[in-house]
C-alpha cells in the first residue's frame, strides 16, 4: 500500500473513462468467468492509478450498486472475491469521497463474513479495513454489532480481528468512547464463547481496548475481571497492541507523518478529533487518565432504585427514622454515581435541602448534605438549576459548630462549585462574606479559596471574579481574625490564578497595604510550591468547555461521529476570537428554569437581555423522548464569555450571519442519523448539524430569539428542494422544537407555521420517524387559544395529507381527539371529517391498527360535555360510518354506545341520508326490557320514534346485516 503522504502527491485519474466498454458491459454477464475478468480489469487499472478522481462520485455510483449486487446473489466464488477486492481498491482510491457508498456496500461485506470458502473470508480484512477508514464510526457500528451476535464463529472470529485493527488506528479512547461502550458488551461475550478462535479473537480485541482505556476498561469487564486467566492474555494482547501502534507512528514519523486528507479522526463526540492524540509510547495507564469514568457510566433513574417510601420516611418524628432514609439514599447514590437528568428529581432535592436547612439533629443534617453532594457529583451540569438554593443553604448552615455538619457542608459545596459557573451564585457568596456569624465569613472565603485554586485564567469568569473580590477585600479588614487570614488564603488563590498584574488590580486598596500584601503573596508563594502554577483542574476544564484533550466538553456528548472534512475545515478557518452576535446572547446560567418547582433565580447585576430571554424549552413531546433538562441554554457571562450548549461541536460561537452558512450533508448521512432513532431534543439537533453543516447554518439552528429565527426561516426559504430532502430530518427537528417552545411569542408562531407548510412540502416524502418528530408539536398548535395559530397549524396538517397522502397522518390526528382542550378536539374533528369525505378510500387503506385507535376516541367525542365538539364528532362519524359499515371495529363499538349518543348518531345519519349519502343509514336499535302481558306472551317494547323522522325501509338497504327498524330485541 502506498503510504499517505506518497497518495496526495499522485494525481488524481478518472479510472472509469479508461475502463473498456466492452469490460463494462461484461460486468453483467450470464458468464461467470467474463464478470470476473471485466472485474479485475478494472481493479488492475486502479492498482496503476491509485488515486482516483473525486471530481463527481457519481461516476463510481453505478458499479458500486453492481458490486453490491454481485456480493449478494452472485454464487460464484471467484467473481465474489474479485468483487471483494474491487470495492477495497475503491475505498482505498476514493479515501473519504467513498463515504458515501459506505451504506451500499457496509452490510454486505458483513454477511460475507460467514461464508464457509476461506477464500472469500481472506478476501475481506483489507476491504473492511479500507471501507472502515473512509468514515465515521457511526457509519459502521451499527451493521458491525448486528452481525457480531451471529451465530457463526467464523463471523465472530473475523470480525474481532477488525476490530482489533480497527482500534490500532484510533489515536485516543475519548474520540471512541460511544462506539466502545456499544462494542464492549459483544467483545465480553466473545470472550465466553464456546469455540477456542472466537475466546481468542476477542481476548486479543479487547487487548485493544485496552490500550486505549487502560484500567477505565474494568467497569466495562462484568464478570470477566475476575478470570485471571483471561485478563493476562487480554494484557498481553495490549502490549502488543500498544508496540505496534508505537511502531506505525514512528513509521510516519519517519516518512513525514501521514497528515494527508485520507487520515482523518472516525472519532465520536470530540470536536475534530486532532486534539489530544496519544504518543507512540501510550500506556494503559496514560490512557486511563485520559478518560473520565463518568462518561462511561449509563444514567439511571434515580425513582427507579431509591426507596419508594423516602418521601414519607423523611418526615417521621423521630431522627433515627429519618437518618435511616437518609443513610439508605446515600447507598443509592454511592453506587449509582451518575444520574438522569430528570424532573422527579427536584422534590427529592427540595426534601434534602429541608433537612439540611432546618432539621434540629446534627445527623440527618450531615446526612441531608452528604447525599446532596453525591447528587450534585451524580448530575454534574444537570444540578446548575438546584446550585444556587443549596449554596445559599450551605453559606447559612457554616455557623453550625458540630465538625461532621460542617465537614459535610464542605463536601456539599465543594460538589455543587463543580456543576455551574460561580457566576449563577456571586449573590449568595456576596451574602455569606457578610453575615453576622464570623464562621459564615470565614468558612466562605476559605470556599473561594478553594475554588480560585482549581481555576485558571482561561475558566474563571471575569466580572464575577472581580464582584467577589470586593467581599474578600471588605474582609480583609474583619475584625475576627480567622476571617481575616480566610480573606489573605482566597485573594492569594486569586493573585496565584491571574497572576501578579491582573491580581493586584483586584485586591483593590489592600495592595496598598504593605503587611496584608506580604501574606497574601507568602501564602501565593506556598500555593505556587505545592500546587505549580494555575493550569486549571479537571472539573473547572470541563465546566468551561475548556477542556480541549478530553473529547466533548462536559462529557455527556453522545454523538459517536465528527464533522465532515468541509465542515471541520470551515471550522478551522473561523477566528478564535470570534465573539458571538447580540442576538445569540442567551439567558446566563442562573436564569435557566429548572425542571418540575426548582426555583429560577435571576441576578439583578445581569444584564437585562439575558434575564428577559426565554427559559431551557422543552423537547417535543413524545413517548420516547426523556424529559427536557435544566440547563440547555447557552451561557452567556457577564464578561461576554459564551459557552455552547452540551452536545454542541462548537468550542466557540459563531456570528449570526446568512454568509457562508450551508448544508453540506447527502441522503446516505441523512438515513444513518434517522437508523439512531435519536431523541428531538436540541443538543441532538446539533450534533447532526455539526456533520452536516457549516457552522454558520449550526449557529442558525441554535437560536432561539425571533432576529435569529427569522434569519433561519430566510436560509431555509433560500434552499433547493433537493438540499432539504437530504436534510429533513434536521428541518422536521428544528420545527418541531420551535413550534414546541412555550416561550416562542404569538408574531413568530405566525411566521413559523406558513413557514413549516413551505418547508415540509419542498421536503419530498418524509419517514415515520421525521413525522414523529414534527406532528407532535404541529397538533399542540390546534388547541391554541389563537385562531390564527390554529388556522395555521390546521393548514399545516392539510398540506401535508395533500403531499404525503392522509392515511400516514391519521394516526397523529387520533392523537388529538384525546387531547382535554376543546378547541384541539374540534379542530382534529373537522380535519377528520375533511379528509374522509375527499377521500373514500381514507381507512380502507389506513391499516387494522389505525382504524381501531381511530373508532373508540370518535364516539367518544359524542358525549363530550360541549356542543360543538358533539356536532363535529357527528359529523365526522357519518363519513366514516360510509367507510366502516361493514366493518367489525364499527359495528362492535356501536354496540357500546349508549342510548342518548346512539339516538343522536341514528338522527345525524338519517339527515345524511336524505340529502348527500347514497343511501339512507339506520343503526341497529338498542335492546329494550321486555314487558309480559298477563297471558305470559313476551311483547318487545317498541323503541320510540326519532323525532317525527321517517323511518327508512329495509328494502332500500342492500346487503344491510342490521335488523329491521322497530323489530326490536327478544330477551332470552
Amino acid at each position: 500500500l502506498l503510504r499517505m503522504d506518497e497518495w496526495d502527491f499522485l494525481e488524481e485519474v478518472n479510472v472509469m473513462e479508461r475502463w473498456p466498454a466492452e469490460q463494462r458491459a461484461n460486468v453483467t454477464s450470464t458468464k461467470w468467468a467474463e464478470r470476473k475478468d471485466a472485474l479485475q480489469s478494472l481493479v488492475d487499472l486502479i492498482d496503476k492509478n491509485p488515486r482516483l478522481s473525486t471530481a463527481t462520485t457519481t461516476i463510481y455510483g453505478e458499479i458500486v450498486d453492481e458490486l453490491k449486487k454481485i456480493l449478494l446473489k452472485d454464487s460464484n466464488v471467484n467473481v465474489v472475491v474479485v468483487a471483494i477486492r474491487l470495492v477495497g481498491s475503491l475505498a482505498r482510491g476514493l479515501r473519504r469521497s467513498f463515504a458515501g457508498f459506505v451504506g451500499m456496500v457496509w452490510n454486505p461485506l458483513l454477511e460475507k463474513a460467514k461464508d464457509k470458502k476461506a477464500v472469500v473470508r481472506e478476501a475481506l480484512p483489507f476491504t473492511l479495513d479500507a471501507v472502515a477508514a473512509t468514515c465515521n464510526l457511526d457509519r459502521i457500528s451499527g451493521p458491525l454489532i448486528e452481525h457480531m451476535q451471529k451465530p457463526s464463529p467464523e463471523t465472530k472470529t473475523l470480525l474481532d480481528a477488525f476490530i482489533y485493527r480497527l482500534f490500532l488506528t484510533i489515536p485516543n479512547a475519548p474520540s471512541a468512547l460511544p462506539f466502545i461502550k456499544e462494542i464492549m458488551p459483544h467483545l465480553v461475550k466473545h470472550a465466553s464463547d464456546s469455540d477456542a478462535s472466537v475466546r481468542e479473537g476477542a481476548y486479543v480485541a479487547l487487548g485493544g481496548v485496552r490500550r486505549l482505556m487502560g484500567g477505565a476498561m474494568d467497569g466495562m469487564m462484568g464478570g470477566l475481571k475476575g478470570e485471571e486467566a483471561k485478563m493476562k492474555k487480554i494484557t498481553e494482547a495490549c502490549e502488543k497492541a500498544a508496540q505496534e501502534y508505537a511502531e506505525a507512528e514512528a513509521a510516519k514519523g519517519v516518512n513525514g507523518g501521514g497528515g494527508g486528507e485520507g487520515e482523518v479522526s472516525r472519532a465520536g463526540g470530540s470536536g475534530d478529533g486532532e486534539e489530544g492524540i496519544v504518543g507512540g509510547d501510550t500506556t494503559a495507564a496514560a490512557a486511563a487518565a485520559a478518560i473520565d469514568l463518568w462518561t462511561l457510566m449509563d444514567p439511571v433513574e434515580l425513582t427507579s432504585v431509591m426507596d419508594k417510601n423516602f418521601t414519607t420516611q423523611i418526615a417521621e418524628k423521630k431522627w433515627q427514622d429519618r437518618k435511616d432514609a437518609l443513610d439508605a439514599l446515600e447507598k443509592v447514590l454511592l453506587e449509582k454515581k451518575r444520574l438522569n437528568p430528570s424532573p422527579d428529581n427536584t422534590p427529592i432535592i427540595q426534601l434534602l435541602n429541608k433537612a439540611l436547612e432546618k432539621d434540629v439533629n446534627i445527623n440527618v443534617a450531615a446526612g441531608a448534605a452528604s447525599s446532596l453532594s453525591l447528587m450534585a457529583a451524580a448530575l454534574r451540569n444537570d444540578f446548575e438549576a438546584y446550585a444556587p438554593k443549596v449554596a445559599s443553604i450551605c453559606f447559612e448552615k457554616f455557623k453550625e459548630k458540630k465538625t461532621i455538619v460542617r465537614e459535610k457542608v464542605i463536601e456539599c459545596i465543594d460538589a455543587v462549585a463543580t456543576t455551574v459557573s460561580f457566576e449563577a451564585y456571586t449573590e449568595e457568596i456576596l451574602a455569606g462574606l457578610t453575615k453576622t456569624n464570623p464562621a459564615c465569613r470565614c468558612q466562605t472565603a476559605l470556599f473561594l479559596a478553594r475554588l480560585f485554586s482549581q481555576h485558571s485564567v482561561a475558566t474563571l469568569p471575569k466580572d464575577a471574579a472581580r464582584t467577589v473580590a470586593g467581599g474578600l477585600v471588605k474582609l480583609s479588614s474583619d475584625s475576627d481574625a480567622e476571617c481575616r487570614d480566610a480573606s489573605f488564603s482566597a485573594l492569594a488563590a486569586l493573585l496565584r490564578c491571574v497572576g501578579e498584574t491582573a491580581g493586584r488590580g483586584l485586591v483593590g486598596e489592600v495592595a496598598e497595604d504593605k503587611m496584608k500584601m506580604q501574606k497574601i503573596e507568602k501564602l501565593r508563594d506556598e500555593l505556587v510550591e505545592s500546587k505549580g502554577k494555575a493550569t486549571g483542574s479537571e472539573e473547572m476544564r470541563r465546566l468551561y468547555g475548556e477542556n480541549k484533550g478530553r473529547g466533548g466538553g462536559d462529557g455527556q456528548s453522545t454523538s459517536r461521529s465528527t464533522a465532515s472534512s468541509s465542515a471541520s475545515a470551515a471550522r478551522k478557518a473561523t477566528p478564535l476570537s470570534t465573539r458571538p452576535a447580540a442576538t445569540a446572547v442567551r439567558p446566563s446560567s442562573a436564569a435557566r428554569k429548572p425542571p418540575s418547582s426548582a426555583p429560577v433565580r435571576v441576578s439583578a447585576s445581569r444584564p437585562a437581555t439575558a434575564a428577559a430571554a426565554p427559559a431551557a424549552r422543552p423537547g417535543v413531546s413524545r413517548p420516547s423522548a426523556p424529559p427536557s433538562r435544566p440547563g440547555s441554554a447557552i451561557r452567556s457571562s457577564a464578561s461576554g464569555r459564551t459557552t455552547p450548549l452540551r452536545g454542541s461541536r462548537e468550542n466557540l460561537s459563531v456570528p449570526l450571519t446568512l454568509e457562508d452558512a450551508k448544508l453540506i450533508g447527502t441522503e446516505e448521512a441523512k438515513n444513518a442519523r434517522l437508523a439512531e432513532h435519536r431523541p428531538s431534543t436540541l443538543p441532538d439537533l446539533l450534533r447532526g448539524a455539526a456533520i452536516c453543516c457549516t457552522p454558520q447554518a449550526t449557529a442558525l439552528l441554535r437560536t432561539e430569539d425571533a432576529a435569529g429565527v427569522g434569519l433561519m426561516l430566510q436560509f431555509l426559504a433560500a434552499q433547493s428542494p433537493s438540499s432539504l430532502s437530504a436534510h429533513s430530518d434536521l428541518v422536521c427537528r428544528w420545527f418541531g422544537l420551535r413550534l414546541a417552545a412555550t416561550s416562542t411569542p404569538p408574531t413568530l408562531l405566525q411566521r413559523l407555521l406558513p413557514a413549516t407548510a413551505r418547508t415540509i412540502g419542498d421536503c419530498g416524502p418524509l419517514s415515520e420517524q421525521e413525522l414523529s418528530i414534527l406532528m407532535p408539536a404541529v397538533m399542540s398548535k390546534i388547541g391554541d387559544t389563537r385562531e390564527v395559530v390554529r388556522a395555521d397549524a390546521k393548514s399545516v396538517v392539510l398540506s401535508l395529507a395533500e403531499s404525503i397522502g392522509p392515511h400516514i397522518l391519521l394516526p397523529y390526528l387520533v392523537e388529538g381527539l384525546r387531547s382535554k382542550i376543546i378547541r384541539q378536539k374540534m379542530d382534529t374533528l373537522s380535519m377528520i371529517s375533511s379528509m374522509t369525505s375527499k377521500d373514500s378510500q381514507l381507512l380502507a387503506t389506513s391499516g387494522h391498527t389505525t382504524i381501531k385507535k381511530l373508532v373508540a376516541p370518535l364516539l367518544e367525542c359524542l358525549s363530550d360535555r360541549d356542543a360543538l365538539t358533539r356536532t363535529a364528532a357527528l359529523n365526522a362519524c357519518v363519513n366514516v360510518e360510509g367507510q366502516l359499515r361493514e366493518k367489525e371495529e364499527w359495528t362492535s363499538a356501536l354496540a357500546k354506545l349508549g342510548t342518548k349518543e346512539r339516538l343522536g348518531l341514528e338522527e345525524r345519519l338519517a339527515k345524511a341520508a336524505n340529502g348527500s349519502m347514497p343511501a339512507p343509514r339506520q343503526l341497529a336499535p338498542m335492546p329494550r326490557p321486555m314487558v309480559a302481558p298477563p297471558s305470559g306472551a313476551a311483547i318487545p317494547s317498541r323503541p320510540p320514534a326519532v323525532r317525527g323522522l321517517p323511518r327508512p325501509s329495509p328494502s332500500i338497504l342492500p346487503g344491510s346485516r342490521l335488523p329491521r327498524p322497530g323489530t326490536g330485541f327478544t330477551k332470552k
